[in-house]
């Protein structure tokens, strides 16, 4: 590429918008507003970055004016290292007498055309004076001829004439025999073509590695977006490298990009199928996968249609649509498919031609579903003869298993070229060989071994099945995928695993609950004491919020198999996330732990419950073993609430606030807070409390609504009585004392218990004196009206809805 150097770069920007001398040639104001747009562009010190002293502007001027322009640029451009730009917009017309090319003035008629419009000779002439190492040449021209609201071109005419200038670049908006487009009706936007240059210039162009824009880039840009709109395509003409000239800074350019960027980059410009499989090779991280398999999947789509089409039979384009059910060629698939069985009807008496016909289809039907027969019949017979299937198959699994303990790829390949060759390509040969190699992320051979086994054996179910997993989860090609699955399931409706693999791509990839719902009640039908079919839908009965049903079917599955640690861990979260039963998780937390010790998570779980329970000494335990079992589970924040709650709550309140101490210590010794009923209420209470604690800012209101949400939760799913959510939630207000946001809390601990209390009218209530007097206190601090207050609670109890203990 050549350098640019803008400091010595010379404009002249040229355009003629009106006409007053001659009605004939219509006026184009969008002239005026390209001038503008361009020397803006081109003055940009972060694209282009011309001084704004070295352009020129020659707008509506008559023929000396601009000649005279034209001279002073060339006189200036002396030097080979400098660069000189010419740009025009108007009309151009054509002599009737001379038959010459004329670009036209302020003053030109069509009459005096070759006197006052300015000949195409003239411009070469003044382009020849120039010496600058870099000519740029640059016509947005019409022609009055063509219909209004269009722009005749005489491009390649120009560009014919301006041959033999070394160095010069010639770029104009259309070809000659394809006019140039404005918006006529909108004057205050650039002409089609000078807005799409100044946009490319301004955004940058994309699929380059360059810094920098070259006149090519700019070029190729603009052709590509014409192409794609059906716009008029531009021209251009290149003399040497001037093309190749940076020209304007690119935007779109990352400075540094990534390796696997840059080889996609042109791994997509090459269009080439095994280019696409080694990029996948190469980079099975990166993002562009997914876009390189879709391309894989044209390519193959575009194969199997050729082939098709080759065949020209009704099951060759019923076997492509299977393969493709949403491909573009579906519609002629089905045109072809029609006008074969047209033929056959029409044809009254069967002949022998007919019969041939009719024998090939039907031998290409049964082609498939004897292929896997033939295979075998010829691998026990050429092995075996005294071996039955079975025994045969045992032999091939303990020889898998002797290779699969090979790590070195080649060496695999070696034994695996001996074992099939041994075994005549067996199916399970070569599936494992497929599995291999999408284990170790070898996508290209992967491909092409799952490629070999389902051509050989296109009815082997589990081959599709295990094809449709390695599309999921190696090539992230859902769709792909998923028609995998549904071949296997139909060519073995009956197999567990096929059903049970499909049912958890649907659940967990593709977000299709039900239909996954669907699938493992029919393994469950086909095997009630399938413990895995259980637990897979009481995952998603979990998921559709159905807690009981979900609950029903992970005991069913602990029946049938007991050992499941995952099943009691899963039952576990159940019923501590969802169920709000700490109790009835902790046991199953427990259990788990001791099936799998090695599993922190587990131990972790068991602290959960444990301090749900109020029980920190036991969470602090299983705490402890869960950052032995693993790193991961060290959570501070979590190990800071075990020790705060290992501490008597008693003590949380600091000393320098008085009023708040002798308030709480009341209702902790009174006796009905040591009731069983208030057991809740102080875990409860704790649990909020310290769940605004444990925020480090002392002005956040953000963990006083965090503990009140807590409370609100409780009391909504659990139906609480209004007692165990005022207690907790006057607890929390006692700590948010301490953190200087009792206003705050208190205002809305009164406002929510007003709201809420009416859902527990028919319950009621013991209030001690000391929570009435700690209630009234929390008015107090926290600004909320005291007189009102106390009036509700009199109110409250003059109503009996309210007993005072």
């Amino acid at each position: 590429m050549i350098g640019f150097d803008s400091n010595n770069t010379k404009v002249l920007l040229i355009g003629t918008s009106k006409f007053p001398n001659d009605v004939s040639i219509k006026d184009i104001p969008n002239v005026e507003v390209n001038i503008e747009l361009l020397k803006k562009v081109l003055t940009n010190s972060e694209l282009v970055g011309i001084p704004i002293e070295n352009i020129s502007v020659s707008l509506n001027e008559d023929n000396k004016q601009i000649q005279k322009k034209l001279l002073e640029l060339a006189k200036a451009t002396k030097t080979k290292d400098s660069t000189l730009l010419v740009y025009y917009s108007g009309h151009g017309i054509m002599s009737t007498s001379d038959y010459e090319l004329y670009l036209t003035t302020i003053d030109t008629t069509t009459e005096l055309l070759e006197i006052e419009g300015i000949n195409i000779e003239n411009f070469k002439k003044y382009i020849r004076q120039s010496y600058a190492g870099r000519k740029i040449l640059i016509l947005d021209c019409c022609h009055s001829g063509h219909i209004i609201g269009s722009m005749g071109d005489m491009s390649s005419k120009i560009q014919s004439e301006i041959k033999g200038f070394e160095g010069t670049y010639v770029m104009t908006s259309a070809a000659e025999d394809a006019p140039s487009l404005f918006p006529q009706d909108q004057p205050e936007l650039p002409t089609n073509f000078t807005g799409k240059l100044v946009e490319i210039i301004e955004q940058g162009v994309g699929d380059t590695e360059e810094e920098y824009s070259s006149l090519r880039d700019i070029f190729r840009a603009i052709e590509t977006d014409f192409i794609q709109k059906g716009l008029p395509r531009p021209q251009q003409s290149n003399f040497n490298t001037a093309d190749q000239l940076f020209f304007a800074k690119n935007r779109k350019f990352l400075s540094k990009k990534p390796e696997d960027e840059i080889a996609w980059i042109k791994a997509a410009k090459q269009e080439n199928k095994m280019i696409l499989l080694d990029f996948i090779d190469d980079f099975p991280n990166s993002k562009y996968v997914v876009d390189a398999t879709i391309l894989i999947a044209r390519f193959e789509e575009d194969e199997l249609w050729n082939e098709a089409q080759m065949k020209n039979t009704i099951s060759g384009y019923i076997n492509f649509k299977f393969k493709f059910t949403e491909s573009r060629y579906l519609e002629e698939a089905n045109s072809k498919i029609q006008e074969l069985k047209g033929k056959e009807k029409n044809k009254s008496k069967p002949t022998e031609k007919k019969k041939i016909e009719e024998d090939h289809i039907e031998e290409e039907e049964m082609e498939e579903e004897e292929m896997k027969e033939v295979i075998y019949e010829k691998t026990v017979n050429e092995t075996d003869n005294t071996k039955t299937f079975d025994v045969k198959e045992d032999e091939i699994y303990a020889e898998l298993d002797k290779i699969l303990l090979i790590d070195d790829t080649e060496e695999q390949d070696i034994e695996f070229g001996i074992l099939e060759k041994k075994y005549r390509d067996h199916k399970i040969i070569l599936l494992y060989k497929a599995v291999m190699y999408g284990q170790k992320n070898l996508i290209k051979r992967a491909q092409t071994a799952f490629s070999e086994v389902l051509k050989l054996y296109p009815q082997y179910a589990d081959a599709h099945n295990v094809y449709g997993r390695f599309l999921a989860y190696n090539i992230k090609d859902m769709h792909a995928a998923q028609l995998a699955f549904e071949e296997s399931i139909v060519l073995d409706p009956a197999s567990i695993d096929n059903l049970t693999q499909y049912g958890i791509f649907l659940r967990d990839e593709v977000a299709q609950i039900d239909k996954a719902e669907k699938i493992f009640k029919d393994i469950i039908k086909l095997n009630p004491a399938n413990a895995e079919a259980h637990f897979h839908i009481a995952v998603i009965y979990r998921t559709k919020k159905e807690f009981e049903k979900a609950e029903k079917h992970f005991i069913t599955s602990l029946k049938f198999n007991p050992e499941a640690d995952y099943c009691e861990n899963a039952i576990g979260l159940l019923y501590i996330d969802h169920m709000n039963d700490p109790e009835k998780a902790a046991p199953h937390f427990l259990k788990a732990s001791q099936l799998d010790p090695k599993q922190g998570t587990y131990f972790y779980n068991c602290a959960v419950a444990a301090l749900d329970l109020g029980k920190p000494q036991e969470a602090n335990s299983f705490y402890k073993k869960a950052k032995t079992a693993e790193i991961k589970h060290i959570d501070e924040e979590f190990e800071k609430t075990i020790k705060q709650e290992l501490k008597d709550f008693k003590t949380n309140t600091p000393s320098e606030y008085p009023e708040a101490n002798r308030s709480v210590n009341p209702i902790i010794k009174s006796e009905s807070y040591e009731s069983t009923e208030d057991d809740n209420t102080r875990i409860i209470a704790k649990f909020a409390g310290i769940n605004c604690i444990k925020y480090k800012d002392r002005n956040s209101v953000v963990s006083l609504s965090g503990a009140i949400s807590e409370a609100e939760l409780l009391v909504r799913e659990n139906s609480l009585e209004l007692k165990t959510v005022i207690m907790s939630l006057k607890m929390t207000g006692i700590i948010s004392i301490e953190y200087l946001d009792a206003a705050e809390h208190s205002s809305q601990t009164y406002n929510f218990i007003k709201i809420n209390f009416s859902r527990f009218e028919k319950k009621p209530l013991i209030w001690d004196n000391s929570l009435t007097v700690l209630l009234y206190k929390f008015s107090f601090w926290g600004g909320a009206p005291t007189k009102e207050l106390y009036n509700e609670l009199v109110s409250l109890v003059k109503k009996k809805k309210l007993k005072v203990g």
